[in-house]
């Protein structure tokens, strides 16, 4: 049975009604439409897109867009920031480490470095994304240039803004209002994740495959690859069954949009409880999964 929608203390309609900036940069001419391609090194194409709560995704080649066109923010709050606060709230650890997948424009990340700061602790993750350009842009926007994945595949060096910072500028101003805290403005998140960069405390790579080795484990799993249709390899059953094995510590929340046959199987048998959600928006549900300990395997 699906639960009903909710936001829990986070208010993802923040910001929602304030006027629009003027868009000052190259990916889009007219903040209602999908902007202009901009090519990537490696000739992949790149489109800035407005969703119709106001915030940014992007659209990579002829492929889906990286979030639901309802809504980016909106979306990322209702399905991750869910997860961030299950695991600090229900699990009871003060210190989730996040695992990202993938970087994007930076909305997980953001977020959940907000409601770290928001807490007193420090954000702890690694985010894995297919283009290295968003990881440099990234890293430079949070004042560490150098501490992005910012060698494309061929060793060539990226640009280091390829997203203009205000983009991600307008998404720390948003998740701000919507995580409702003192501690936690603009500077101080922008801060906090350029620390974090500096600290190793999080870490940007490339993208998952399924020969991607997992060095830690991580108690929040925000798993938001794009769908089996795009990226068939990371919803197989046994590509599934290995990344929980390897990558969930044992207390552990992981949440998607996606509510697949072969995932709902694997997270069962991986120990995970299952609390099939309404889906953000058009999708019809979404997953939300935790697991209080790793089951003991039987002889």
């Amino acid at each position: 049975m699906s639960t009903p929608k909710t936001h829990g203390h986070l208010n993802p309609h923040a910001g929602a009604d304030s006027p629009a900036t003027e868009p000052v940069n190259p990916f889009f001419s007219d903040a209602r439409n999908v902007g202009p391609a901009t090519f990537l090194p490696g000739g992949l194409q790149f489109q800035m897109v407005e969703t119709a709560d106001g915030s940014l995704t992007a659209r990579l080649g002829e492929s889906e867009t990286m979030h639901s066109l309802r809504g980016a923010f909106n979306e990322t709050v209702y399905i991750y920031g869910t997860a961030y606060e299950t695991a600090q709230n229900e699990l009871q650890i003060k210190e989730p480490t996040v695992f990202s997948l993938g970087l994007g424009l930076g909305y997980v990340e953001i977020l959940s470095a907000a409601l770290a700061l928001k807490s007193g602790v420090k954000p702890r993750g690694e985010s894995f994304e297919l283009i290295a350009e968003l990881n440099s842009s990234f890293a430079f926007w949070a004042g560490t240039r150098g501490a992005g994945a910012n060698l494309d595949h061929t060793g060539q060096k990226t640009m280091a803004a390829f997203v203009p910072p205000e983009i991600y500028d307008q998404i720390a101003i948003r998740t701000c209002e919507a995580v409702k805290s003192d501690h936690v403005t603009l500077e101080t998140l922008r801060t906090s994740i350029g620390n974090a960069l500096k600290e190793k405390s999080w870490t940007l790579s490339g993208p998952l495959t399924p020969q991607t080795e997992m060095t830690k484990k991580f108690n929040c799993i925000a798993f938001d690859a794009f769908s089996s249709k795009s990226t068939p390899e990371l919803w197989t059953r046994d590509f599934l069954d290995h990344f929980l094995s390897a990558a969930c510590d044992d207390a552990c929340v992981l949440s998607t949009y996606a509510c697949t046959g072969n995932l709902k199987r694997a997270l069962i048998d991986a120990g995970f409880e299952l609390r099939i959600r309404e889906g953000y928006a058009s999708k019809r549900d979404s997953t939300l999964a935790v697991r209080r300990q790793r089951p003991t395997l039987s002889v």
